[in-house]
This record gives C-alpha cells, structure tokens and sequence, in this order.
C-alpha cells in the first residue's frame, strides 16, 4: 500500500499495487473478483445509506505490465497512518 496525493484535489489516498509476477490465472482472477465485489458492496450500501465496508474509488489493470492498482480511501489508526504504508 502507499499513500497518494490527488492532483486535482490535494485530497490523500491509499494506493493498493498488486503484482501479478507470481500469481497464477486463478489467483489473478480472484483480484479482480475482489473489485467486482466491492463495487457490488458499494452499489448495496449507496441504496441502502449504511456503509460497512472500505470503499474503492478507482481501480486500473495493465495486464501487459503485470500489475492491478487499486484506490481507496487513506485509513488511519492510533493517530498514525495505518503500518506498511510508504
């Protein structure tokens, strides 16, 4: 994970970069299963007013590089940023 800063709007979030060097077809799908899920999540929530879960602003594949990026809010705990964040 690392901590990004909008452009547009100074606004500060948390990048998620999952590479895809050692992970095989199924695992590769399941990533993408996870967006798929989390936007259904976000749909539900946005319908229903109550949220419960992380929410996904934006996400991008490039499979020709390998890799699946991932944007979502910055989470802080403890008066810190949240550990293994860069």
């Amino acid at each position: 994970m690392y901590k990004v800063i909008s452009p547009q709007t100074n606004k500060i979030y948390a990048l998620k970069k999952v590479s895809f060097d050692k992970a095989d077809q199924t695992a590769i799908a399941g990533y993408k299963n996870e967006i798929r899920l989390l936007n259904r999540m976000a749909e539900r929530e946005e319908a229903s007013g109550v949220s419960h879960c992380i929410r996904l602003f934006d996400w991008e594949t490039c499979d020709d590089k390998g890799y699946l990026l991932m944007v979502f809010p910055l989470v802080e705990e403890n008066n810190g940023v949240v550990d293994g964040m860069r």
